[in-house]
């Protein structure tokens, strides 16, 4: 599995897909190179790749995961997506896509769920005021697991002035394109290519 987000890396995502084929791309340096390694790769294997935090559609067969069958490639890759834009790969004919919706945690788990993660305990002296500032941090995070992961671990055993520092700096952050997507409507989803 690895994480695409924003700012796809993709020499990284080959490379994390190589090594568990079982290989290297690092010696690679070419775009074209590197992709017919991987395609060459997963020609003679059933493969699943796990893609995370999809913004943006890119071409897959470019970056070695081949899609169709072909004389050279005998097995195809599925690929398995999550993305908060349910509209990737929209009438590409080469690709069955069965999208899977997936709803964000209700505001009681999330809320469970942060305070699990900074290990929020009733006899320390700040809880009161921690309990609060979780709250607020949680709302902050728009309710996703992950974002709630990331900061949460950063505020393990964290004094008050770190916990309001984070909480400041969620709220006044920019908004990125998954909160505007949120805005019109799009949910998480996690797409399957047959």
């Amino acid at each position: 599995m690895s994480t695409v987000s924003n700012t796809s890396h993709f020499n990284a995502i080959q490379q994390e897909v190589a090594e568990m084929l079982g290989f290297s791309l690092k010696d690679l340096e070419s775009k074209t190179l590197r992709a017919e390694r991987l395609r060459n790769a997963i020609s003679n294997k059933k493969v699943i790749v796990l893609l995370d935090d999809v913004w943006d559609e890119f071409d897959l067969n470019v970056f070695g995961f081949p899609l169709t069958k072909s004389d050279v490639v005998e097995y195809c890759c599925k690929i398995m997506y999550t993305s908060r834009n349910k509209d990737l790969w929209l009438g590409k004919r080469t690709i069955t896509k069965k999208e899977i919706g997936l709803d964000l945690l209700s505001c009681e788990e999330t809320f469970n769920l942060f305070k699990r993660k900074v290990d929020l305990q009733y006899d320390d002296i700040d809880f009161h005021w921690k309990n609060e500032k979780a709250r607020k941090i949680v709302e902050e995070c728009g309710r996703l697991p992950l974002a709630l992961g990331v900061v949460g671990g950063a505020l393990i055993e964290k004094d008050k002035h770190v916990w309001e520092n984070m909480f400041y700096q969620l709220r006044n952050q920019g908004r990125d394109q998954h909160k505007k997507k949120d805005k019109q409507g799009l949910g998480n989803k996690l797409s399957l290519f047959k």
